[in-house]
Order: C-alpha cells, then sequence, then structure tokens
C-alpha cells in the first residue's frame, strides 16, 4: 500500500515540535514577568499611598502639637509659650511645604497649598508678632497691672478710712466698699483667664455698689463728703473703672483671635482628614486592583501552564508515533524480505522523508528480486526446451553445465544476500555472470547502492536529530535553571513581605498600647479635675467663713468704739464730781485703756483675717486656674485619643493590605513552582528523545555504509548562553 507522501522530514518535525513547546514556554515566562512587574508597580503605589496617609497623620498631630502650644500660651504668656507657639507654627508650615513639594496630583496639591496658605495668612498673624496672641497677652497683662494698682489703691485708703472710723457716721458702708471692690478684684482675675462676660459684669456691678455707697457718704454733709479720704477714694474708684473697661477691652480682642484660631484649626483638621480619607480610600482601591491583577495572573498561569503540557505531550506522542512506527514497519518489512518473501508491501514508499527514501530502496531491492525470479523461471523455460530437444543427445551435459551455472549464480547471489543480511551494504557482485544473470546482477548492485544511500541518509539525520536533541535538552536545561531563579525571587519577595506586614502589624500593636495609654491619662486628668473642683470649693467655705469673721471683727471693733466714748464721758462725768468721781475717773481710765487695746487687737486680726482671705483668694484663683487647664487638658487627650484610634484603625488596615498582598505574591510563587516543575517535565521529555534518538542511530548503525566515519561525526551541539 502506497502512502501520501509526506513533505517535512524527521529533523525538521522533532524542530517544529520543540519549537511550539518552547515558544509556549517563553509565552508563559513573559507573561508571569509582565504580572510579576505589574504587581511590583500596584505594591509600590500602594506603599506611596500608606505614607501619603501616614504624612497627613503627622500633620494632624503638628496641628494638636500647635493648639497645645497656644492654649499653654492663653493661660501663661511668658518667652517659653510664645517660643514654643513659633515653633510649633514653623514645623506645621515645614510639613505642609514638604506634603506640596511630594504630592504630584494636583487635587491634593492644591488642597495642600490652600492649608499652607490659610496657615500663613491666617494663622500666624492671630498667633505671633504685636497683633497675634502674645500682643493680645500683653495687652491683659498690661491691663490687669493697671487695674491692680486702681485695687491696691482703693484698697489702701479704705484701709485708711477703718482706721479713722469716727470721722464717718456709716461704718457699715466701709465694709460695704471693702467687700465689693475685694469681689471686683477676684471676678477680675477670674475673667483674665476665662474671658467670661458674666464675671466681668458681676465686677463692674459691684463696683457700682461701691460708688453708691461714696454717694451715700457724700449725702452725709460736708464735712464727710469732703473728707480727704472720700474724695480719694472717689478718685480710685474711677481708675478702677477705667482699669475694668481696659481689661475687658483686651480680654474681649484675645478671646476673638483664640476663637478665629479655633475656627481655623477645625477647618484645617477637617481638610486634612478629608485628604488623609481619600488617601485610605485611594490605597484600599489599589488593595483590590492588586488583588484581581494577582488573582488573574494565577488563574492565566493555570491555564496556559496546562495548554503547554497538553499540546507537549500531544506534539511528543505524534512525533514519536511517526517516527517509530513507519521505522518499525519498514524493519519488519526488510526482515521478511531478507527471508525470502517477496510478496511483502514495502511500508512509507512515496513519503518525502529519509523513511520514504529508504522505503524506495528496498522496493528496488525487492522488484530487482522479483525480476530474478521470472529471469529464473524464464531462463528454466528456454533450458527445458533445449534439453527437451536435445534430451537424447545431451542431457546429461545440459544438465551437468545448468546445474554447475545455477550453482554459481546462487553461490554469487547467496553471498550478496548474506552481505545484506549482515547489514554490510558496501558488499558487490562484482563478477560477471553468465547469460541473464548479468542482468539480475546489475538490477542486485543497483538496488543494494541506493539501499545504501538511503540508509547513509538515515545515519546522517539520526546524527542531526541527536544533535537537535542536545540542543533542546540544553535549552530546557537552561530555561529550568532560569525558572528556579525566577522562583527563588519570588521565594525572596515573599520573605520581604512577610517582613513588611510584621512590621506594620507591630505598629499597630503600638498605636493601641498607645491609645490606652492616653485612656488612662484622661481617666487621671478626670480624677484630678474632680479633687481640684473639691478643693475650689473647699476654699470658697474658707473664704465665706473668713468674711463672716471680719464682719464679726468689725461688730467687736465697733463695741470696743463704743466703750471707749463710755469711758471718755465717765471720765468727764468724773472729773466734773471732783475727789467724789476720782476713784471712778480711774476706773473710767482703765477701761478706756482695754477699750483701745481691744479695738487695736480688733485691727491686727482683721489685717491677719483680710491677709487670710487674699491668700485663700489667690489660692482659690490659683486652683480654679488649674481646673480649668485640667479641663481643656482632659478635652486634648480626648482628642488624642481619637487621633490614635485613627493611627490604629489605618496601621490595622495596613497590616490586612500587606498580608492579602503577599498571599497574592505566595499564589503567584506557587503558579512558578508549578511553572518549574513543568519545565523539569519537559527538560526530561528532552532527555528521554535524545535517547530515543540514540537508539535510532544505533539501529541503523549496525548497517554498513561507505563513507561512515564522516556521519558519525556529526556536528557538536550548540549550547545555549545561560542567563545572567
Amino acid at each position: 500500500m502506497i502512502q501520501a507522501r509526506t513533505t517535512f522530514g524527521i529533523g525538521t518535525k522533532l524542530f517544529l515540535g520543540f519549537a511550539v513547546v518552547l515558544l509556549l514556554l517563553l509565552a508563559i515566562a513573559g507573561y508571569g514577568v509582565t504580572r510579576i512587574s505589574g504587581l511590583g508597580a500596584s505594591f509600590d503605589h500602594y506603599a506611596a499611598r500608606s505614607n501619603n496617609a501616614v504624612k497627613a497623620s503627622d500633620l494632624q498631630a503638628q496641628l494638636f502639637q500647635l493648639q497645645l502650644s497656644t492654649s499653654a500660651l492663653a493661660a501663661l504668656n511668658n518667652e517659653a509659650n510664645q517660643q514654643s507657639v513659633e515653633t510649633a507654627l514653623a514645623s506645621l508650615e515645614q510639613g505642609l511645604t514638604d506634603r506640596i513639594a511630594a504630592t504630584i496630583d494636583p487635587a491634593r496639591k492644591a488642597a495642600w497649598t490652600k492649608a499652607l496658605d490659610d496657615v500663613r495668612t491666617g494663622m500666624r498673624p492671630l498667633l505671633v508678632g504685636d497683633t497675634g496672641l502674645s500682643g493680645s497677652q500683653d495687652r491683659v497683662d498690661e491691663a490687669r497691672g493697671a487695674a491692680a494698682t486702681a485695687v491696691g489703691a482703693m484698697s489702701s485708703t479704705v484701709a485708711t478710712m477703718l482706721t479713722r472710723i469716727g470721722d464717718f457716721e456709716d461704718i457699715g458702708a466701709i465694709s460695704v466698699i471693702q467687700d465689693r471692690v475685694l469681689t471686683a478684684r477676684m471676678l477680675m482675675r477670674s475673667f483674665q483667664f476665662t474671658g467670661s462676660q458674666t464675671e466681668i459684669g458681676d465686677a463692674q456691678v459691684a463696683l457700682r455698689d461701691a460708688e453708691r455707697k461714696f454717694d451715700q457718704f457724700g449725702r452725709m454733709g460736708p464735712r464727710v463728703a469732703r473728707n480727704p479720704l472720700v474724695v480719694e477714694g472717689r478718685t480710685n474708684l474711677e481708675a478702677l473703672f477705667a482699669g475694668v473697661a481696659a481689661l475687658r477691652e483686651a480680654v474681649d480682642q484675645r478671646e476673638e483671635g483664640l476663637a478665629k484660631v479655633a475656627d481655623l484649626g477645625r477647618q484645617l483638621s477637617a481638610d486634612m482628614l478629608k485628604v488623609r480619607d481619600e488617601t485610605l480610600a485611594n490605597t484600599e482601591r489599589t488593595r483590590t486592583e492588586t488583588k484581581a491583577a494577582a488573582d488573574e495572573a494565577y488563574t492565566n498561569s493555570i491555564l496556559a501552564a496546562g495548554f503547554a503540557v497538553l499540546i507537549g505531550v500531544v506534539l511528543a506522542a505524534l512525533i514519536a508515533r511517526g517516527i517509530t512506527k513507519p521505522i518499525k514497519a519498514m524493519t519488519d518489512a526488510m526482515l521478511r524480505l531478507a527471508a525470502g518473501d517477496l510478496a511483502t508491501a514495502i511500508p512509507g514508499v512515496g513519503r518525502g522523508d529519509e523513511i520514504g527514501a529508504m522505503a524506495g530502496a528496498t522496493q528496488v531491492f525487492k522488484d530487482s528480486a522479483n525480476e530474478r525470479q521470472r529471469t529464473d523461471a524464464a531462463a528454466m523455460a528456454n533450458r527445458q526446451q533445449a534439453a527437451e530437444a536435445k534430451r537424447l543427445a545431451d542431457e546429461e551435459t545440459a544438465k551437468a553445465a545448468i546445474a554447475r551455472e545455477r550453482a554459481f549464480v546462487v553461490e554469487k547471489f547467496g553471498a550478496g544476500i548474506q552481505a545484506l543480511a549482515d547489514g554490510n551494504l558496501t558488499a558487490r557482485m562484482t563478477e560477471e555472470l553468465p547469460g541473464d544473470y548479468e542482468r539480475l546482477r546489475l538490477d542486485f548492485n543497483g538496488a543494494i547502492e541506493q539501499l545504501e544511500n538511503a540508509i547513509s541518509r538515515v545515519v546522517s539525520s539520526s546524527a542531526t536529530i541527536a544533535g537537535g536533541s542536545s540542543e533542546i535538552g540544553q535549552a530546557a536545561d537552561d530555561l529550568s535553571r532560569r525558572t528556579e531563579q525566577q522562583a527563588a525571587s519570588l521565594e525572596e519577595t515573599a520573605a520581604t513581605l512577610n517582613e513588611i506586614t510584621v512590621t506594620v502589624r507591630k505598629t499597630a500593636e503600638g498605636a493601641i498600647h498607645a491609645q490606652s495609654v492616653v485612656a488612662a491619662a484622661r481617666q487621671d486628668a478626670e480624677k484630678s479635675s474632680a479633687i481640684v473642683e473639691n478643693a475650689v470649693a473647699a476654699m470658697g467655705e474658707i473664704e465665706t467663713s473668713s468674711d463672716q469673721i471680719g464682719k464679726i471683727i468689725g461688730v467687736i471693733d465697733e463695741i470696743a468704739f463704743q466703750t471707749n466714748l463710755l469711758a471718755l464721758n465717765a471720765g468727764v462725768e468724773a472729773a466734773r464730781a471732783g475727789e467724789a468721781g476720782r476713784g471712778f475717773a480711774v476706773v473710767a481710765q482703765e477701761v478706756r485703756g482695754l477699750a483701745q487695746r481691744s479695738a487695736e487687737a480688733a485691727k491686727e486680726i482683721k489685717t491677719l483675717i483680710s491677709t487670710s482671705s487674699s491668700q485663700v483668694e489667690r489660692g482659690v484663683h490659683l486652683v480654679g486656674e488649674t481646673g480649668r487647664s485640667l479641663g481643656r487638658i482632659v478635652n486634648q487627650v480626648l482628642e488624642i485619643t481619637q487621633i490614635v484610634s485613627d493611627i490604629a484603625l489605618s496601621a490595622r488596615e495596613q497590616a490586612t493590605g500587606l498580608a492579602e498582598v503577599n498571599v497574592a505574591v505566595n499564589q503567584m510563587d506557587q503558579v512558578t513552582q508549578q511553572n518549574a516543575a513543568m519545565v523539569e517535565q519537559s527538560t526530561a521529555a528532552s532527555h528521554a528523545l535524545v535517547g530515543e534518538a540514540q537508539r535510532l542511530s544505533d539501529a541503523v548503525g549496525r548497517f554498513a555504509v561507505a563513507d561512515a566515519a564522516p556521519q558519525r561525526g556529526a556536528r557538536a551541539p550548540k549550547r545555549y548562553a545561560r542567563a545572567a
């Protein structure tokens, strides 16, 4: 049976088969490298956006530090607090400037630029310089000093009035003036720190009460109205009214500036939170896109690897079947021909490859053998006819001659066929044969020569196949090493991602710990605030008791004054009585001395109580200031708690995102390991093909052909350059 003609040779088929497999492997490797590069870029974007969120939180912390410094300067105006405000303001401006320089997105750059302009043109004038908070505090201190001077002068006047109580008819009015002035002083001190309009209003009401008492002195007659102490008291009271007005104006200006600073701070904080939230949203979007890309790469790599393995197996099976099956069929046919079965069909006749050439040569040999049989039959018939004609005459001679000739021909053909059976394709029938056997000898020699040429081409093709298989095996080994290097790089990348994930997780744990510490500090501050409130209440009660004791001492002083007057009248009456009233006069003199000493003692006690009341008032003021500072600290600690909570949440989200990216990289690592395993399988298949080619060379090598040495020295396989 003549098969369809095949165009491609065995070497071409092997080259095309392995070329398809190698192209698939190169496509898979290129796709893996591209996806890994894309994942690396996505990870860089994720890290940059996470860093932007951290920087936004740092700017919030710097703004919070500026607010703390501003609160400290508002509570206590000194050089250290002023320097702290300037330092915090410069740090915030530098942080915003760095953010503008590091930001690429135009919208976010515009937002940071607006925030920097708000700080420079809004906050800085309100905090620094004569028009800022420090200048306002200086004006408040100046107004407070003027008011304190007026209060001191007024207190001195009232104290002098108390020592000359006899010049005034209303002792209670002096006590009311003293009480109202002290009340106004206490309210002014509190207003300086709180800015409460109620307190400054109450101070002015108290001073108006004292003013009405001075008006009451003016209605008691010219002697009291023109008393220098009353005139001095009115003058000091007017100065005190002016000091209160100046203090109110300075504090109102300061509070207005602080309100503007607070509004700007809230606006800046809201803008920073908005930028941070947008950055976190972009970070989450990057994480989602990276995970989707990794999943897609994983799925596509698995499908491509499976497709490549399937193609490789199918091509290997087809190539092996296309080579081994026709060679085995040809070998069987040649063995049957050697055994003398000339009816055997020669497979592969008409093929365009080396197997077709070998089948053509074998077909020529078969045709020559059939021709020899027909020649033998014809010769036998002719000899029989001649023998029949000469049967009687030379039957014995003819038989002997035919027998010798046949023996000679059979011997020569037997030797040639034996050499062919032994695989020696160089053997030729050199001796001429008688008659028609010469044509058979020439055909036999031609068939052997064609068979020798075909086997020579098969040997050369076997060497070429062996060389190509070696080259393919070397290329597969190099590809295997490159795949192993790529797998090692991915493994190192996965380890690095694990370390980064652990670091971010530790940062989250630190933020959580900081949150618990800040919560504990807030609880302690709240407890301290409650204790200070109790202390203020207790000091208020002490101050109330001191006021009551002062009133009692005033009554005692008045009683001593009246006793002194009575003793003086008694002395006058005793002097009028003469010798009869002398003893009574001595007693009256002693009573008057006792009354004077009682008045002096009462005055000293009143002075001590006044000093104690002043100190208690100062303690109440300081404790109240401490309580308000603790209240502000509690509020700031609450803000710190919120900020630390946000930082902890962001760190946990970053840790979660890095863990997912790590999972994706580990999946890529698994895919690369699977690709490496597939490459190893391909390498093993190429080595198996090399073995099959060697066995093919061994199979055709048993035929002896001319010029065999050059064919055995086939070209050495070219080594592919190893990847760096």
